[in-house]
């Protein structure tokens, strides 16, 4: 799979981590700490969602849960075991529906700032209007530090953030809801942590985390 390669450091803990509607690049500076760090040393594995940076995406490939399969399979394709799954934004959408399906390769899932479940009266902002300018308000802690204006970046990357941006809406749709998540939530049984950030304007807690009613672990927030 293009963009799934490991980090060369692999002794340690080995962790999935499935990135956000911004594409790979909004977790690689968190996949670099984890697999630098000289405590855990451990393997990560960031691969890009197919059509995410110009990847191909493989016919009848379009919702999130097919993606969920694609990783569950990729797990069983390299041999792993005892996986951390780690997921931000649809990337913990994705590991949430992980989490439904099972797999024995993974001991634990780690969700972070996800869309996906569906709570009235708590609806997703409507991300698709919004310009890169209130993305950022919605994303950041400090919008002014690391918003990205696309009229600064070179025509490839303005064409590269189009693509990912048409690519989100095939996987989540307009809403980024699944009316049928919450009650599949149920059926989880593994470890599950699911984290949010109180202090931006980013969706409610209530909407950003999918919390399993079944979990070993507890929810938490940040």
């Amino acid at each position: 799979m293009r963009g799934g390669a490991s980090s060369p450091i692999a002794e340690g803990h080995q962790f999935l981590l499935l990135h956000g509607g911004g594409g790979p690049l909004t977790v690689s500076g968190f996949a670099e700490r984890l697999a630098l760090d000289e405590d855990s040393r451990a393997r990560v594995i960031t691969p890009t969602h197919p059509r995410f940076n110009g990847t191909p995406r493989p016919d009848g490939l379009a919702d999130i849960a097919g993606l969920a399969r694609l990783y569950v399979a990729l797990l069983d394709e390299l041999g792993l075991g005892d996986v951390t799954v780690v997921g931000n934004s649809i990337g913990g959408w994705i590991a949430a529906e992980m989490a439904i399906i099972g797999s024995p390769r993974v001991s634990s899932y780690v969700i972070v700032d996800a869309v996906g479940l569906e709570v009235p009266g708590h609806p997703v902002v409507d991300f698709f209007s919004l310009t890169p300018a209130e993305i950022a308000q919605h994303s950041y802690y400090d919008p002014e530090r690391y918003g990205i204006d696309p009229s600064t970046l070179p025509p490839e990357a303005q064409q590269a953030m189009a693509g990912n941006r048409a690519t989100l809406a095939v996987y989540s749709g307009q809403a980024m809801t699944d009316p049928g998540l919450e009650a599949r939530l149920a059926t989880i049984d593994a470890p599950t942590l699911v984290v949010w950030a109180r202090p931006t304007a980013s969706p409610t807690p209530t909407t950003d985390a999918p919390t399993p009613t079944r979990s070993p672990a507890p929810s938490t927030s940040s």
